[in-house]
């Protein structure tokens, strides 16, 4: 078992004479774990093991204290027996804040193309029927503790699968470059160039998406959502795939031109140490793999963008583009926000009409694509 690269804390425990370590371990290093370490010994003893997130871990006579989150239970303090793992409340702060009453979930895993080991969470509406087939919501990035609205905290997992959808809640793998350097492989020289890290991320999302559809309960029909690296995600899957017919982004999008102009010789700089190709203006095919704008025309899929004010410049283009070609388009900005959106009222907004949003998709309700036509 090797478990010194994921090492959350450790700590002595006198009374034992063991060595503590709260790790992660198992497939894709999915799982949450207390080790008891006896120097001199091969391996370590396996206290506990779970896929609930551990937080915070603390020796208290004989236990250790942490905060733990699961899928459907909010973080509570629980306190763990060294000697046999057993755990016990301490105190649940939200006695009633679960989602367990209204949705089920799996854990699942599987491998992308790369070979690395992924997961992702399937969640589906409580009192779900057997053959009973769902449209597919894609949330990101990290499916870790408890489930509550993905990375950024704006997509409700348990209130858009209890409107009748299945939710996939997916983790994205790690960069594909640290991958290839803890196997001792040499990283491609096309690695940026070729979109290698995005192409393993989407291998990955697809694989998912597959193996969800091969259990019987999506009725064939994807959308995407995402925040920061999850926008990239979703903007890069709908730029070279047509795996999904609507999206939602609370980031957009992949504009080069904005960057390298807005965000100035910092950004210049580090893009240049990566040797991704700029200027873009001269490396077009390039930056059409992941920027929406830039396709000749893009596939046209319904989006939905709720931004905040620090950043909607970055999806100008694509609104310009997908207002020219007469695709349908709804773009939110929320005043006073950052890179993560805090204000209650603005988080409430974005659930409801992310939800209602998704409604109007799966009722066939959203605008519809307008008929191809010359020049466009």
């Amino acid at each position: 078992m090797t478990v010194c690269g994921q090492v959350l804390k450790a700590w002595a425990d006198q009374s034992s004479g063991e060595f503590i370590i709260v790790t992660m371990i198992g497939f894709a290093r999915s799982e949450y774990a207390i080790l008891a370490w006896v120097p001199g010994n091969e391996q370590p003893r396996i206290v506990y093991r779970s896929i609930d997130q551990l937080l915070g871990c603390t020796p208290v006579e004989g236990k250790i204290a942490c905060a733990l989150e699961a899928s459907l239970r909010p973080r509570h303090l629980v306190s763990i027996q060294i000697k046999d793992g057993k755990l016990s409340d301490i105190y649940d702060p939200n006695p009633t804040g679960g989602f367990a009453d209204l949705v089920s979930v799996q854990r699942l895993n599987w491998k992308n193309a790369e070979g690395q080991e992924c997961f992702g969470d399937l969640v589906l509406p409580r009192g779900h029927s057997i053959g009973e087939k769902l449209p597919l919501v894609v949330v990101q990035y990290v499916t870790r503790g408890f489930l509550k609205g993905a990375t950024g905290d704006e997509y409700p997992i348990a209130a858009i699968a209890a409107a009748g959808f299945a939710v996939l809640s997916f983790n994205r793998p790690r960069d594909l470059a640290e991958y290839y350097r803890e196997g001792g492989r040499e990283i491609p020289k096309d690695y940026v160039t070729g979109w290698r890290d995005r192409e393993a991320v989407q291998s990955a999302l697809f694989k998912g998406i597959d193996l969800v559809a091969s259990m019987g309960v999506t009725d064939g029909r994807a959308a995407i959502t995402g925040l920061s690296d999850g926008a990239s995600t979703a903007t890069y899957a709908l730029a070279t795939s047509d795996r999904f017919s609507t999206a939602i982004l609370s980031t957009c999008c992949e504009d080069p031109f904005y960057t390298q102009a807005g965000l100035g010789p910092q950004y210049r700089d580090e893009r240049n140490q990566e040797q991704t190709p700029l200027p873009a203006i001269a490396n077009l095919d390039y930056w059409r793999r992941a920027t929406l704008a830039l396709a000749t025309p893009p596939r046209c899929v319904p989006l939905l963008i709720q931004a905040s004010d620090a950043e909607f410049r970055l999806a100008l283009s694509t609104y310009e583009t997908w207002r020219y070609y007469r695709y349908p388009i709804e773009f939110y900005v929320f005043a006073n926000e950052e890179h993560l959106k805090t204000q209650p009222a603005h988080r409430l907004a974005i659930y409801d009409r992310n939800i209602e949003w998704l409604r109007r998709w799966k009722d066939g309700k959203l605008p519809s694509c307008p008929a191809p036509q010359g020049g466009h």
